[in-house]
């Protein structure tokens, strides 16, 4: 009996050092997962600024943008901190390959970008000498070099908005988002092994304790306050799915806390299906118990909200039917993602209804804002497949967050648009 005794602690000392190092292993390799996680998104947020600077640069000529852009290309870097960070953990993964290709898009995004900027410095007729060393390089063709300042500027502003640009940021998003899709998908799997591989010891481990108990019969009384008890109360936590409270002997405190680790895990990812219930299901946008949730938390030093109708949209429910009514649902919310950066918060309120939290957005923003309204209808527009479609926008700018006053001053302006006829963006006071 005692010999079985001993084999019994000698697997269970096994068993445990197994269960340590399977819950070092999950412990380590979520960290990497959450620091890759955390550092892909910075590509495109990296790349997304870079645009917005080009844009506001070539659109209003303010040489501040120009250096906006440069600092964030040559001194915050986003989009290579982000692939040094992934570099030492996924090298010859696909979420690496991923990534690599979203910088590859971006850098040759740059090119153009260049193009562009020089093509505004000298519609402006900015001074050389002020000329950043990247752009001293970069000669306008013949062509380009005969134009007039007006339309230098046109084409500068043309060359960053127009589909072959945007073909390229739609890459960009791509691939960061598939890379981000390896990585949950790594680190869910793993976490699943890993939980299921700690609750197969742990319930073995629980097997072993018990018939160990009734071999030292002995030590009954120590064992039951120690071992038995903590161990019976754990299963009707572990079948409940809930965290089971620390105590009895040291190992089973041990085998707990593992486990409670790993209920914890599933519980965030539950708590991550409940988040979908702040989306629209048919387009995956912000919902308004999204957008009431985002209001209440949000503090922006300046920001600009749009509501968005589509113009005559129960017309074309009426004439084709909901369901071609919701393909131009779905249709009118992927040219606004196209349309607005990542950091801008998008929502749809129902039916025809859309709104857009611009972050970081002033009145000098509101030529930007216009351009992107008037493309957004140009796409609409020439979609052959779908009834012909366009927006009416209002929009205003405030600070801190969504006031009564600010929603009431954009609701105002769309009024205003409808009543022109629609097809068009107007700004509240």
């Amino acid at each position: 009996m005692i010999a079985a005794a001993v084999v019994i602690v000698a697997v269970l000392v096994g068993l445990i050092l197994r269960m340590q190092d399977r819950y070092q292993n999950l412990h380590d390799n979520t960290d990497v997962y959450i620091k890759c996680l955390s550092a892909a998104p910075d590509l495109s947020k990296g790349s997304d600024y870079l645009t917005e600077q080009v844009r506001s640069f070539v659109v209003t000529g303010d040489k501040t943008y120009l250096d906006n852009y440069f600092t964030e290309a040559n001194v915050t870097r986003r989009r290579d901190k982000a692939l040094e960070v992934l570099n030492p953990y996924m090298e010859g993964t696909a979420a690496l390959n991923y990534l690599n290709l979203a910088m590859s898009n971006s850098l040759e995004l740059m090119n153009v970008e260049y193009y562009a900027m020089r093509l505004e410095w000298e519609s402006e007729s900015l001074p050389n000498d002020l000329l950043p060393e990247e752009l001293r390089n970069i000669t306008l063709s013949k062509r380009d070099g005969l134009l007039s300042a007006a339309e230098k500027h046109e084409s500068a502003i043309s060359m960053v908005f127009d589909q072959t640009y945007q073909l390229y940021k739609d890459r960009i998003i791509s691939n960061v988002d598939s890379c981000i899709e390896e990585l949950m998908e790594k680190m869910e799997t793993e976490q699943q092994d890993s939980h299921s591989a700690m609750t197969k010891i742990m319930f073995t481990l629980f097997g072993m304790i018990i018939f160990l108990l009734l071999l030292v019969i002995a030590a009954v009384v120590l064992t039951f306050s120690l071992v038995m008890q903590p161990m019976t109360k754990a299963v009707n936590y572990i079948r409940d799915n809930k965290m089971i409270p620390v105590g009895g002997a040291a190992e089973v405190q041990f085998l707990v806390e593992a486990y409670n680790h790993a209920v914890e895990k599933t519980q965030r990812q539950h708590a991550d299906l409940q988040q979908q219930a702040l989306h629209d299901a048919l387009t995956g946008l912000l919902n308004r118990a999204g957008y009431e949730k985002v209001i209440a938390e949000l503090e922006e030093e300046k920001l600009c909200l749009l509501l968005i109708d589509i113009d005559k949209f129960k017309t074309i429910n009426d004439t084709y039917g909901h369901d071609v009514g919701d393909l131009v649902l779905k249709k009118t919310s992927d040219v606004l993602r196209h349309q607005f950066r990542s950091a801008d918060m998008i929502f749809r309120f129902g039916g025809d209804e859309y709104a857009v939290i611009m972050m970081n957005a002033g009145p000098d923003l509101e030529d930007l804002i216009k351009i992107k309204i008037g493309n957004a209808n140009k796409q609409l527009a020439a979609d052959e497949k779908l009834p012909e479609a366009s927006l009416s926008v209002g929009a205003s700018f405030g600070t801190g967050t969504v006031t009564e006053e600010l929603f009431k001053s954009a609701d105002n302006a769309l009024y205003q648009v409808k009543n022109r006829g629609g097809c068009g963006v107007s700004f509240g006071n």
